[in-house]
């Protein structure tokens, strides 16, 4: 981190990235003064400030290092920002990198405009608002590291799908190889070069064209993420090379597919059963480190998250007497959202948990759990004036956090989606066959058949925010802790009449595990 402790320390220029964590900062100004007022104002964010005496001097240091972010000033002699700014912009390496101008002069807007032009993301007049610079600097340096971050995951995509021991191709929204791995090649006899001429149906045998388009059909249209189908594909000397693929979506940020991504396994030679016997637990072992990175990556979210709510009050109540209502009305607007998407991870943080915390299959006595959750419940019971009928219910095999997790995100929604009338729940069960099943039944405002495809899957909901709140987890979570089970869960509803929920679950006197 550079420390100033006086204007005439600022000719020595301190080690780039010299600590874990750091992001670089350029500071373009002649006048040492100034270079120590900002050097005092930002050394507090922890980072490695680098300062540049001149135009030159900062395009000599741009071509050697990366920087989060360019504080520039205008007035310069020699080369001014705005010849400094241009001549950084013609460059790839720093065609991006985020300029910020500060002017120590107040003349008209036409400067402020000239530098927007030439690409900052910002004109600031001094004197200079401490709180606020750092505040916008903040923003750069944690932009600086998500594209760090992003090109280290792209690296890392890169290499395991060119080094991956099965074949992969990544395909374009018209079907085309836009990418092949050499383990796709290998499988087929073609070169990359040919392959990525093709679309995925010239080289799909004949008979399997039609199962591969409905799958492609089904995808495209949203209805779920992944496909897995066992197909021919023709070799370049045209015989039959059956394979096993998966094929995964890839969807932009809109929703609209981008991509498909599909893994395919040659198992022509049935010896390869037993090599498919391996994969199938490396893939079952990768879906247990993803489903942990989903976890840290949506814990990691959550401070960056709390970091833009504080800023964005800090600012507003920094600003509050200068800020018009519409103003007023944007800051709200964007706090709702930071709100929003705080919600959404920690939504997404319980979700991954389920299969970590499901914890021991025990004998459950249903009843008891039920009453339990009632009581949980029994501030919102006593305000809908709602009444809940239990049982008699017979034990199952559960864990204890699954089923207080199912109970009581049923019995939520079921007080949640009430109709005018009381709230009338009635939970019952029968048993069968080595199965016990669990209804929740209620007299709500019910649901329409055509919403009822979406309602196990995560984050649909089929109501706004305004009218009901929640992020839509609820029920997908009960889906995944019921199949965890080895059951499975259902509905029947008609609208305005209310709904009825059930799930299957292992009876006592099934064998443990």
């Amino acid at each position: 981190m550079r420390t100033a402790a006086n204007p005439s320390d600022i000719g020595v220029k301190p080690p780039l990235r010299d600590q874990p964590g750091q992001v670089n900062i350029l500071l373009v100004d002649d006048r040492p003064d100034k270079l120590f007022a900002l050097t005092a104002i930002l050394e507090e964010l922890g980072q490695n400030l680098v300062v540049a005496h001149s135009g030159t001097e900062a395009l000599r240091l741009l071509l050697r290092h990366e920087f989060a972010v360019i504080l520039l000033d205008v007035y310069m002699p020699v080369m001014d920002g705005f010849e400094t700014a241009a001549l950084v912009r013609q460059c790839v390496r720093t065609e991006h990198t985020p300029i910020i101008f500060i002017s120590a002069i107040s003349v008209t807007d036409t400067h402020a405009s000239k530098g927007y032009s030439l690409g900052a993301v910002d004109y600031i007049f001094a004197p200079v608002v401490p709180s606020i610079l750092r505040a916008k600097i903040l923003v750069f340096i944690e932009l600086h590291r998500q594209t760090e971050e992003l090109a280290r995951n792209e690296a890392l995509f890169r290499h395991i799908f060119d080094e991956a021991p099965i074949g992969m191709a990544l395909l374009d929204e018209d079907e085309r190889f836009h990418k092949v791995n050499q383990a796709f090649c290998a499988m087929l006899g073609y070169e990359s070069e040919a392959l990525t001429t093709m679309t995925t149906a010239a080289i799909t045998h004949p008979g399997d064209r039609k199962r591969e388009t409905k799958e492609a059909v089904r995808l495209a249209r949203g209805k779920g993420a992944v496909a897995s189908l066992d197909k021919r594909y023709l070799d370049r000397d045209g015989k039959e090379v059956w394979a096993s693929t998966t094929t995964i979506r890839i969807s932009s940020n809109k929703g609209k597919e981008t991509h498909r991504l599909v893994m395919a396994k040659d198992i022509t030679d049935k010896q390869h059963i037993q090599e498919l016997e391996r994969l199938t637990y490396q893939l079952q072992r990768t879906n247990a480190e993803l489903e942990q990175f989903a976890y840290i990556a949506a814990h990691d979210l959550q401070e960056p998250i709390r970091m833009i709510g504080n800023f964005l009050h800090l600012l507003e109540r920094e600003m509050g007497p200068d800020l018009s209502p519409r103003a007023k009305d944007y800051f709200a607007q964007v706090t709702g959202g930071a709100e929003r998407m705080k919600a959404i991870v920690h939504s997404v943080l319980e979700f991954s948990r389920i299969d970590t915390d499901i914890g021991e299959i025990v004998l459950i006595d249903t009843e008891d759990a039920v009453r339990r959750e009632v009581a949980v419940l029994a501030e919102t019971i006593a305000a809908t004036r709602a009444v809940i009928k239990v049982g008699p219910l017979p034990s199952v095999r559960c864990s204890p956090a699954g089923m207080s997790r199912l109970i009581q995100n049923l019995l939520s929604n079921a007080l949640k989606f009430r109709s005018k009338d009381t709230p009338v729940i009635q939970v019952a069960a029968t048993a069968s066959d080595g199965w016990v099943t669990i209804s929740v039944r209620d007299n709500g405002i019910g649901i329409p058949p055509s919403q009822g495809g979406k309602l196990f899957i995560l984050f649909q909901r089929l109501h706004t925010r305004n009218e009901y709140p929640g992020t839509g987890i609820g029920l997908a979570s009960c889906k995944k802790i019921v199949e965890n089970h080895g059951g499975r869960i259902w509905f029947e509803s008609k609208p305005r009449r209310g709904s009825e929920f059930f799930f299957t679950l292992p009876s006592a006197h099934t064998h443990a595990g």
